[in-house]
């Protein structure tokens, strides 16, 4: 299972530290 970042990452998306640590809230809270 790749995380939010990988998969923003492969989407061209540009992982600002604001998005990482939304991607980072949003990987925690899935469990």
């Amino acid at each position: 299972m790749t995380s939010i970042i990988n998969r923003c990452e492969s989407s061209g998306l540009r992982m600002t530290e604001q998005r990482r640590v939304i991607a980072k809230v949003l990987d925690a809270s899935k469990d």
